[in-house]
């Protein structure tokens, strides 16, 4: 089954697909050997936050031990604690009419140091893990985008988004998210996956 999504660290690899989320330990030996991290449930007649399982899992990051998986089924972000290899009972979804709420599918998820962002189809939304609170991005220059990733830069935050042959370049500010001009003459075809590190965005631009 593809991948959907895919996420490095402390030198395993997690990844997602439409039979529920992996992992793979690096550079072990020769042999990889595939984890099951999360099973996706097939009972879609009755998709529930409390069933202790996910449905349709596409977008993961890892934060603070936390495996953040945005499941388009239940329409809402999941965590799943590493070191205790569970589901959590913290999740981020469209019930109640707070604006941090994820309104529709949350499509892809990515963090710094101190900042979750999730990326939904017209928001991006942000949770702070330290003080645990959210804020929102109406952002209409976001729409059609599926792919998020995120940096810090000399004490900025810049924001990537990509889908198909788009990528967008913002930087968070007090005032918001300012758009930022993307230099080169790169001809984008269909960008398949972006992540960032240290001050460098990174993304597969797939031209055949």
């Amino acid at each position: 089954f593809p991948p959907r999504s895919a996420t490095v660290v402390d030198g395993t690899l997690y990844y997602s697909n439409e039979k529920g989320v992996f992992s793979v330990k690096l550079a072990v030996s020769a042999t990889y050997a595939v984890e099951t991290v999360c099973s996706s449930s097939s009972n879609l007649s009755n998709v529930s936050l409390n069933q202790n399982c996910v449905y349709s899992p596409k977008g993961i990051f890892v934060c603070d031990g936390l495996l953040y998986i945005c499941d388009e089924a239940l329409d809402a972000v999941v965590t799943y604690d590493i070191a205790a290899k569970s589901l959590t009972d913290f999740a981020i979804c469209d019930r109640g009419e707070l604006k941090n709420r994820i309104s529709h599918h949350p499509l892809s998820v990515t963090a710094t140091d101190d900042e979750v962002f999730f990326l939904d189809e017209d928001k991006i939304k942000v949770y702070d893990a330290k003080t645990l609170s959210f804020s929102a991005y109406d952002e209409a220059a976001i729409i059609g985008s599926d792919k998020i990733a995120a940096t810090k830069y000399e004490k900025k935050t810049y924001l990537l988004t990509a889908s198909g042959k788009d990528l967008k370049l913002f930087e968070k500010s007090s005032d918001g998210l300012v758009s930022r001009k993307i230099v080169g003459n790169e001809v984008f075809q269909f960008i398949q996956a972006v992540c960032a590190a240290d001050k460098y965005f990174y993304f597969v631009n797939n031209t055949t």
